[in-house]
């Protein structure tokens, strides 16, 4: 990134200062970050959130490490699923993004059951459903 050069020797006389490429006080040549944006970590896209919204659960990032121990950066990515549960106590259906263990957590205990124990709420979890909201029980295709 950085030149030790004259700014007569790199193309005449000195260019004016821009935001993007300057000459320091010190005689270096010095390109902005903003021409270069940095790239995804490991694959982790800002805004494509793979977490468990019950549990926390989310990418950890290690090594794949060879026979010779060449190490080259992967990641873990949890098995999370989008899933319409019913929840009884509210005679609604809630959309959740949980891991399959947490699934099988709430399969066994019951998800206000879970939350309660974890201290969560269901409006700390719960993505807003598509469509109207039936005044009692589940949505059917019907109406």
């Amino acid at each position: 990134m950085e030149q030790r050069r004259s700014p007569e020797k790199w193309g005449g006389a000195r260019q004016p200062d821009s935001p993007v490429a300057r000459w320091s006080a010190s005689g270096v040549f010095r390109v902005s970050r903003s021409l270069f944006p940095r790239r995804p970590v490991l694959g982790i896209l800002p805004g494509m959130s793979r977490k468990c919204a019950l549990t926390g659960k989310g990418p950890l990032s290690g090594n794949n490490v060879s026979h010779a121990h060449n190490k080259t950066r992967r990641v873990q990515r949890p098995n999370v699923q989008e899933k319409r549960l019913y929840v009884p106590e509210l005679g609604r259906m809630v959309r959740l993004k949980l891991s399959t263990r947490a699934l099988r957590t709430v399969n066994k205990k019951g998800l206000m059951r879970f939350l309660k124990d974890e201290g969560l709420t269901l409006k700390d979890v719960a993505r807003p459903l598509s469509g109207p909201r039936p005044e009692n029980g589940p949505r059917t295709e019907n109406g």
